[in-house]
């Protein structure tokens, strides 16, 4: 286990997560004097709930009973998903399902890197497409020639 895995992060248990991170800014404390431990039942459900806000369904099965991969010691990916009814792993961003094992080996969407060569991609650019990547034609052909 790395390092990384090893730190412990407060915030992620803490009943004060929500007023530190969106209006303080501060997120991956390892002590804090503002830190109240948040019960195992209310942070369970406080995690379905943002799950449910920022993950999508499954483009496989169609199940709702979907999280980010984040604390998945193998992806740790906030950007890829896995559903818990069939077990599929997907990203969250353009829907592409990833063949069994690739995420934990590859840990990156294809779309990104069809994201990078756009040749409309600049500091200056918005995409069009932001928040719905999966409607773009370039990121649409070019995961479906990886098919």
């Amino acid at each position: 286990m790395t390092d990384k895995f090893k730190q412990r992060n407060l915030c992620k248990n803490c009943r004060n997560m929500s007023i530190c991170v969106f209006e303080k800014g501060i997120w991956k404390r390892e002590e804090c004097e503002h830190y109240d431990p948040l019960p195992l039942a209310e942070r369970a459900e406080r995690d379905e709930f943002i799950d449910s806000l920022m993950v999508p369904s499954c483009p496989k099965c169609g199940s709702d009973a979907t999280s980010d991969c984040e604390d998945d010691q193998a992806v740790h990916d906030i950007c890829v998903a896995r559903c818990a009814a069939c077990g599929t792993y997907f990203c969250v961003e353009c829907l592409w399902i990833f063949p069994p094992g690739e995420a934990e080996t590859q840990r990156e969407c294809s779309h990104w890197r069809i994201c990078e060569a756009c040749p409309d991609h600049d500091e200056s650019y918005v995409c069009p497409y932001s928040g719905r990547v999966w409607e773009c034609p370039r990121v649409r052909e070019g995961l479906a020639r990886r098919v």
